[in-house]
């Protein structure tokens, strides 16, 4: 499996991007704008990648086997290393690698506060 297609991304990622709408909201706007819909759900389908639906809390089954709770520490090295933990029956290699990178700290917190919104 491979990720969808990239697209430009809005000018709206770029480092000087501001948002100061609250939190959620604001992880919401980065979400859309890194394209994470094209292989996340909020409403439980499945995807490519796992739904945000009743994530925060769940206790999840990686590949190797082992468990593990999502919390906070969990959903960002989901998103800056995705495949150190991968969750059982979803592909490695598909979500980008270069987060880590190219998003800063204030909007994964955002996007991590969005991703926990979604009860």
């Amino acid at each position: 499996l491979s990720p969808p297609e990239a697209t430009a991304l809005p000018t709206l990622i770029e480092e000087s991007a501001v948002c100061s709408e609250g939190t959620k909201v604001c992880g919401e706007r980065w979400v859309l704008a890194y394209g994470c819909f094209s292989c996340h759900s909020v409403d439980g389908e499945i995807i490519l990648g796992p739904t945000w639906q009743g994530l925060e809390g769940q206790i999840v089954e990686l590949e190797d086997g082992s468990t593990f709770t999502v919390d906070d520490e969990y959903l960002r090295e989901a998103i800056v290393q995705p495949d150190v933990k991968v969750r059982a029956g979803f592909p490695t290699g598909v979500m980008p690698r270069d987060y880590g990178d190219t998003i800063p700290k204030e909007k994964l917190d955002d996007i991590i506060a969005f991703i926990k919104s979604n009860k």
